[in-house]
């Protein structure tokens, strides 16, 4: 299925709400909304990093969680969080969004994975509720 094409309002809203995201959370770096099917909805990156490509790794590396989860028998996977030695990549699936959305979140060593987790998920949900508003 095709992504869905969300309103001008919604990608601002998205837009601003990345922005914040990186801004004001110690030690994240970049923030991409992307489609389950792996399509840039908004990003906040900085330079040379494509959008194109880091929406389409997300996007598989999410479908891949949700397979482990479910084979697992783990019900539906919130979460990927990828370990580097440079720093952490934290994909959050939002909730009741469809169809699927994703957030990817990178972070530097300056960042606790947790932190960066929570404020993501809070995020997660703000643009989901925003999407429910607008549709």
């Amino acid at each position: 299925m095709p992504a869905k094409k969300h309103s001008k309002v919604f990608q601002a809203l998205c837009q601003e709400s990345l922005r914040q995201l990186v801004t004001e959370t110690a030690g994240v770096e970049n923030a991409c909304l992307v489609s389950g099917d792996g399509v840039e909805i908004s990003a906040v990156l900085g330079e040379n990093v494509s959008p194109g490509r880091i929406a389409a790794m997300t996007s598989s590396m999410h479908a891949l969680g949700a397979a482990i989860t479910r084979e697992l028998k783990m019900k539906e996977c919130r979460s990927v969080i990828v370990d580097g030695d440079a720093g952490s990549i934290i994909m959050v699936r939002l909730p009741v969004a469809q169809p699927e959305l994703v957030l990817a979140v990178t972070c530097g060593h300056r960042a606790t994975v947790g932190g960066a987790l929570f404020a993501a998920r809070q995020h997660a949900r703000y643009i989901s509720e925003k999407l429910s508003e607008t549709t």
